[in-house]
């Protein structure tokens, strides 16, 4: 068990030794989990989907992407209004089905279980970073 040296020079002395300052910051944790490559790969998916949006007139419908139309065309969901909610919904309409289907390509799942995995493998490195190579014990040690 180490102490931290705030302790140490407030005062308190239980005679151990002071501790090492582990950090992990948030964006070196997210780029571990390679999470970054995952949104990539999701936004490409997302461009690459066109639809069809029928104008406010009868004029005839527009092509774009999932991602223009998000951009351009969907309302915000951050109302007070249930009214204005509704309007939300109704604006989803178009896109739904291709926003839905992008998370069941292949390489977007496979993604999603590899950052996953990742995330794993970091959480993991700070604890060992945490507790120590060495100190960990082993169940098959004789």
């Amino acid at each position: 068990m180490t102490w931290a040296d705030k302790h140490v020079d407030s005062g308190v002395s239980l005679g151990l030794e002071t501790a090492d300052v582990i950090k992990l910051s948030t964006k070196q944790h997210v780029f571990e989990s390679k999470r970054r490559r995952l949104q990539r790969r999701t936004r490409r998916h997302l461009k690459g989907r066109m639809l069809s949006v029928p104008p406010n007139s009868a004029a005839e419908a527009t092509t774009m992407s999932v991602t223009d139309y998000q951009s351009k065309h969907l309302l915000s969901p951050k109302v007070s209004d249930l009214n204005r909610y509704k309007c939300y919904i109704r604006s989803l309409d178009p896109i739904l089905g291709p926003w839905l289907a992008v998370p069941r390509i292949g390489n977007v799942q496979r993604g999603k279980f590899k950052v996953y995995i990742n995330r794993d493998k970091s959480l993991d490195g700070l604890c060992r970073r945490i507790v120590g190579e060495g100190k960990a014990r082993r169940r098959n040690q004789s």
